[in-house]
């Protein structure tokens, strides 16, 4: 199952069980990504356990680490890294709900920003991600969990570069990326948004038509992440040039990689 259920977390899902151009499959229940984990309920927590999650990777800025703590199991405490990435071109989710329901920002304008959004992301924040694959290389092939507020933006280019280094094609990292869209709870955070929001401006429409006009924008786009895959490749030349040379994530790293999160698909066919 992708999407595994969660009562208070938010986009939580394997990212494994993708087929390799090698004819491998990458190994299903090693690979999680997600959005912010400060809600977790105690069976939640229990979840976190029984998948065995030993190294946690939180891509989110230090301001949002203090507004939202992460709530985690304690054994998790001293495997958890901290990889701040917040672009210049961004507004937290917070602000960017208070500023569209104030007047200040249009839809418009925030998917218009997406773009550069994850060029700076891919760019300005490349140090977040050779340190992401350094400690994905020190798990030696444990469960790992990706995650910034929304799993989607951040997340979702720490996800698709694992991928490609699993050898992925590029067509199913992006839809990979694009089942964002598709989780339940992304409604739920986006109603924790317009509670924020109330609390700072005056709501125009009812809360079912707010979380209407705000899902496009709190979900995902082909083009957002074709972006940042566009600034790796302008930045390095190539997908493969940009880990090599700017995350410096050697041929014997990538191999080691796919030794201990990829494996021969089971010939049944079930998941």
């Amino acid at each position: 199952m992708r999407h595994i259920a969660f009562e208070r977390g938010v986009n939580f899902r394997d990212f494994g069980g993708y087929d390799a151009a090698d004819g491998r499959r990458v190994r299903w229940r090693k690979l999680f990504r997600c959005g912010q984990l400060s809600r977790l309920s105690d069976a939640d927590l229990t979840t976190i356990e029984e998948l065995g999650i030993d190294l946690v990777c939180d891509f989110r800025s230090a301001a949002e680490r203090v507004r939202e703590p992460s709530r985690l199991p304690e054994r998790l405490g001293a495997r958890v890294r901290e990889l701040d990435i917040l672009p210049g071109a961004s507004f937290g989710a917070r602000e960017e709900v208070v500023a569209l329901l104030s007047g200040m920002r249009s839809g418009a304008d925030l998917t218009a920003a997406s773009h550069v959004i994850y060029r700076q992301i891919a760019i300005d924040f490349a140090a977040s991600y050779r340190s992401m694959f350094a400690h994905l290389m020190a798990a030696k092939g444990a469960p790992v969990l990706i995650h910034c507020t929304g799993g989607k933006d951040r997340t979702g280019i720490g996800a698709a570069l694992i991928l490609h280094v699993l050898r992925v094609p590029e067509e199913t990292i992006v839809a990979d990326y694009m089942l964002t869209a598709e989780n339940d709870r992304m409604q739920v955070y986006i109603d924790t948004l317009i509670e924020h929001a109330a609390k700072h401006v005056a709501l125009p429409a009812s809360r079912a038509e707010l979380r209407k006009q705000l899902m496009p924008i709190f979900g995902v786009a082909p083009d957002w992440l074709h972006a940042g895959f566009a600034a790796m490749r302008d930045h390095a030349g190539s997908l493969d040039a940009y880990l090599a040379k700017v995350l410096n994530v050697t041929a014997a790293d990538q191999a080691k990689l796919r030794e201990w999160y990829l494996e021969a698909p089971a010939k049944s066919g079930s998941e």
